[in-house]
């Protein structure tokens, strides 16, 4: 039995809240005859990731192919120009693995030329907001060295549903009508998606003949067309224009890294997250903290369960806001961020019955700008995976000719030379995409040998602004 399923967008305040959809697999097994399954943020997306799972394909098959639908589908969210990150559990060998989909900084100016500009942060939208997208480079990593479907397979329904147009749905119509002001300060931004210079309404189609162009560009040349071909070349022109920090050597110079995934153990549970550059390590931490209290004693959203979660949350914050960015550029490492004995100490120094807020203000938690990827396969292999454009529409740029939206992850870099994720040459600025699983151990029967059994829940990021 295959399961699809839509996740809406959602983000959480904290990385504590997970997103969870669940599934029971052991390597060469069928459990409970589950076959597999995916989730996506988009119908169409979970449809084509179904597709590819029955008709043979594997867990990254699926996610990659989910993965660019959702660049067509959720264009105000993600896209060829956004950033991505994936964990892998591979049932075959039993291990777990974690691609760095991030882009790298521009190099058209140094950090002492923004201080001449007189900028004392960096522009939340706008060319200087921009680095290398790397999340073309990141599917093409993950499908080379675990997919077995082709490249220009796993592409083909993204471009058979933008050469079609979008289909506007109500939520899509909302979204791009919330960001009516931003789209209309942009000619190429305003004439794709303001239509006759309005949003478009539910039940019409959004035409999307540049970025259906880009695509079959795609898989006609590959993954290097995005940073050295025809739509990299756009690209640098475009912020050459614009005065932006990225030239032409920068998309080039582009590689996604595969890197080791971090855990921490929690009750009977292995919590796998993503390293730096990512905020993965502030939910390990949390959980770590949280260990030493009994969140069942507390009462579900009590006084005091709301006042130690918040507690919980606010000093794993402060490490990651001061000590999380590029791994080559940080002062600590993550066995530092978290040592027992230190979480421990933090811990003990939260009273539960202290005074909690006098009343909870609610808050909006649907920021439309980050999808989420789940694949599960008749192998057992599971791939979690997350990319965004950061906000929504990201820098508000798309280049001309190409329908790609750019991100503004680089605004994410701060311009205080003291601190650790300050602006400089060929830096991955801190961020807060980060994927998770959730391993759950089984003990073997006496004489064999023992094995996992694993129930994934998903992060979708950790704070409301990703």
């Amino acid at each position: 039995m295959f399961r699809a399923n839509t996740l809406q967008p959602y983000l959480a305040t904290s990385s504590l809240v997970l997103l969870m959809a669940c599934i029971a697999v052991e390597p060469g097994r069928n459990s409970s005859g589950s076959q597999g399954a995916v989730t996506a943020g988009h119908p169409l997306a979970a449809q084509a990731g179904l597709d590819v799972l029955q008709s043979g394909g594997n867990a990254m098959d699926a996610a990659v192919t989910m993965a660019a639908m959702l660049a067509v589908a959720r264009p105000h969210m993600n896209g060829l120009g956004g950033d991505m990150f994936l964990l892998y559990y591979d049932a075959a060998s039993d291990s777990m693995y974690a691609l760095n989909g991030s882009g790298r900084s521009g190099s058209a100016a140094t950090l002492a030329d923004l201080h001449a500009m007189d900028l004392t942060e960096m522009p939340e939208t706008g060319p200087k907001s921009v680095s290398v997208p790397g999340a073309v480079g990141g599917w093409a990593s993950a499908l080379e060295r675990f997919g077995t479907r082709s490249w220009g397979d796993a592409l083909a329904p993204a471009a058979e549903l933008a050469a079609a147009g979008l289909p506007v749905s109500e939520r899509l119509a909302l979204d791009i009508a919330g960001q009516q002001e931003k789209l209309s300060a942009e000619p190429e931004a305003a004439s794709i998606f303001l239509p006759g210079g309005e949003p478009p309404v539910a039940g019409s189609t959004l035409e999307m003949l540049d970025l259906a162009q880009t695509f079959t560009r795609l898989r006609e040349n590959g993954p290097t067309e995005m940073y050295t071909g025809q739509t990299g070349r756009r690209i640098a022109e475009f912020m050459g224009e614009r005065q932006g920090l990225l030239i032409a050597a920068d998309l080039a110079a582009y590689e996604p890294v595969w890197t080791e995934s971090i855990s921490v153990p929690y009750h009977d549970l292995e919590v796998v997250a993503f390293p730096p550059n990512t905020q993965g390590v502030a939910l390990l931490a949390e959980l770590t903290m949280m260990s030493h209290f009994d969140v069942g004693a507390l009462g579900h959203n009590s006084a005091d369960y709301l006042h130690t979660i918040t507690e919980v949350i606010r000093l794993a914050f402060v490490d990651r806001d001061t000590s999380v960015a590029d791994p080559d550029y940080m002062r600590v490492t993550v066995a530092d961020l978290l040592e027992t004995n230190r979480l421990q100490t933090l811990a003990a120094g939260i009273e539960p019955t202290g005074v909690a807020p006098a009343a909870l203000v609610a808050m909006d938690n649907d920021h439309p700008n980050t999808v989420y990827i789940t694949a599960a396969d008749q192998h057992g292999n599971v791939v979690s995976m997350i990319q965004s454009l950061f906000h929504a529409f990201g820098s508000g740029l798309v280049v001309p000719g190409t329908g790609v939206v750019l991100h503004n992850r680089g605004s994410l870099f701060r311009l205080d030379p003291e601190h650790v994720n300050v602006f400089g040459p060929a830096r991955r600025p801190y961020h807060t995409l980060s994927p998770a699983m959730v391993m759950r151990w089984r003990l073997a029967p006496r004489g064999e040998t023992a094995r996992h059994k694993h129930c994934y829940r998903y992060s979708i990021t950790s704070d409301s602004s990703a």
